[in-house]
């Protein structure tokens, strides 16, 4: 099998798979408002293979702590979505694995053999690293979504408070109304309010505090839980809680705005120094190279006429 017939079969399996994916999400059974909502009962990505895959390589029990976690802070809320990420990422590397096996069977590696194992371990390390990257990037980015979204989101439960309204019933109308506009937090809400509705308002808090790990959560939730438990006027205590926040993210900013010219200090200075040294000593160096130049021709004239003299006074003297 030569390296064209090898493209020919990626290419056809290729094409295959793109097909079947559009055709099984063109005539897909649409998922019920429940699983499009929330995405807690989403099933496993491959089916009963997914525990065998996602055991294939082995993960520390710390560091599947962390990975759920980010999972977590992500958006991926379903019971599998660990070993959803764990089976795709293992079941990528060994592809790689088996590929390269493949291509050494066929012969690609032939008078190349520690180029064509260099890029393979190269390419088996990156399909194995850039998911758990990606993962993190996601989960910044959802992190500082929620960060900025939850003052207004406070205000807003708390005017609906102010109307009358319950905590369950505030916390529902808010995330129907944000859903456009904070998606991410009105996606947390849904969970809490579903779990409130099921079961103990307070806990349904603690499990929010829980699974979004960050600061600003974790004083919300605990507010509201001990107005569960003691009550009180809870409105005035989120509209201040609210305003802090602001506050905060307003010295956060302020502060790093402080801070940045410090930071562009030492990259203003490596790149401006170069041209400005050319600009200040380059005509000083041009004009020393010309007075250089100026004096050693006079200088070489005056040694040829002291030479041209003194052979011809040998001359006249022969």
């Amino acid at each position: 099998m030569n390296l064209s017939e090898i493209a020919t079969l990626g290419l056809f399996a290729f094409i295959t798979g793109t097909v079947f994916w559009l055709l099984r999400r063109r005539y897909a059974k649409p998922s019920s408002p429940l699983e499009a909502d929330v995405g807690l009962f989403a099933a496993p990505a491959l089916g009963r293979w997914n525990p065998v895959f996602a055991n294939v390589l082995p993960v520390s029990q710390s560091r599947r702590q962390r990975i759920e976690k980010e999972l977590g802070l992500a958006g991926a809320h379903q019971g599998s979505a660990i070993e959803d990420f764990l089976a795709k990422r293992n079941l990528a590397s060994l592809g790689v694995f088996f590929t390269a096996g493949t291509g050494f069977a066929t012969g690609l590696a032939d008078d190349h053999e520690l180029i064509y194992v260099s890029e393979v371990v190269v390419v088996g390390l990156l399909t194995y690293c850039i998911p758990r990257i990606l993962l993190s990037g996601q989960a910044n980015r959802r992190k500082q979504k929620l960060e900025k979204s939850i003052p207004d989101v406070i205000d807003m439960i708390a005017m609906s408070i102010d109307g009358g309204v319950p905590l369950t019933t505030a916390i529902g109308d808010v995330e129907s109304r944000c859903r456009g506009l904070f998606p991410e937090l009105a996606s947390e809400l849904r969970i809490v309010r579903r779990q409130a509705d099921s079961g103990d308002a307070p806990d349904a808090f603690s499990r929010f505090a829980k699974r979004i790990e960050m600061p600003e959560v974790a004083a919300w939730c605990a507010m509201m839980r001990q107005s569960q438990n003691l009550g009180g006027q809870l409105s005035n205590s989120l509209r201040d809680y609210a305003s802090r926040l602001r506050s905060d993210r307003q010295n956060r900013v302020e502060r790093a705005g402080n801070t940045a010219s410090l930071k562009l200090l030492l990259p203003v200075v490596l790149c401006l120094a170069p041209p400005i040294a050319v600009l200040l000593v380059g005509p000083a160096v041009i004009e020393f190279r010309d007075f250089i130049n100026r004096n050693k021709d006079a200088t070489e004239s005056v040694f040829e006429q002291v030479q041209a003299a003194n052979e011809s006074s040998t001359m006249l003297v022969e």
